[in-house]
């Protein structure tokens, strides 16, 4: 049975400057306001909540994960998924997507080298088929926005 295995970031992490942290709170505020101005208490409530937790997260450094790839296995730390569970797999330079046959939880992302590509991608093609990832509207407004 041959294992992978490699650390990885949690995720890419982008540098915010005080610039960011400016607009965020600056439409925060702004949506605060036309909210109250309409009598909108619950949107209010809701854009300050939301606007702190943007601040929170964009803070937020990534955490080194260990990842192990085996025939059977796939393992995140000290979560152990089975292969069996996933219908396809997607690769490219820096990340390993697996589909999961559960439509709750769709996708298992993870970091990777590019330099370990081709030895993921020849490891998995014995086991599932590939597909080509598409990345979903709120990844990529995520990643437009800086997270």
């Amino acid at each position: 049975m041959s294992e992978i295995k490699w650390k990885s970031l949690e995720f890419e992490y982008r540098e915010k400057n005080f610039s960011w942290y400016f607009i965020t709170v600056l439409i925060g505020i702004i949506i605060t306001i036309i909210a109250l101005w309409q009598k909108n208490l619950l949107l209010a409530i809701f854009t300050i909540i939301a606007t702190t937790m943007m601040i929170y997260w964009a803070s937020q450094k990534p955490r080194t994960i260990n990842y192990s790839l085996t025939d059977n296995h796939f393992m995140v730390d000290e979560t152990t998924y089975d292969l069996e569970a996933f219908s396809e797999f997607y690769v490219d330079n820096h990340l390993l997507v697996l589909k999961n046959k559960n439509r709750l939880d769709s996708y298992v992302k993870a970091m990777i080298e590019s330099s370990q590509k081709n030895e993921i991608r020849e490891h998995l093609e014995h086991i599932l088929p590939d597909f080509d990832y598409e990345e979903s509207l709120s990844e990529v407004i995520s990643r437009k926005i800086g997270f």
